[in-house]
């Protein structure tokens, strides 16, 4: 089940680098404040992921699973 979740994890990141990709093509950001919130989104994720990136879900106790 983690491997799944963590391929989850890198597929949820393409659309975000795209969506990033494309806001730095567009017109608004080619000016000082467009810079500065693409980087400021940028560091967002980028410390998200630093920071939660490797917290792991517990695994299910016998309880739960009879429970199911």
């Amino acid at each position: 089940m983690p491997r799944v979740l963590h391929l989850l994890l890198r597929a949820s990141l393409a659309p975000v680098l795209l969506g990033l990709t494309l806001l730095a093509n567009s017109g608004q950001s080619h000016s000082p404040s467009g810079v500065l919130q693409l980087f400021a989104v940028s560091l967002f994720i980028s410390l998200g992921f630093l920071l939660f990136g490797d917290q792991r879900f517990a695994a299910p106790t016998k309880e739960t699973r009879a429970s199911t």
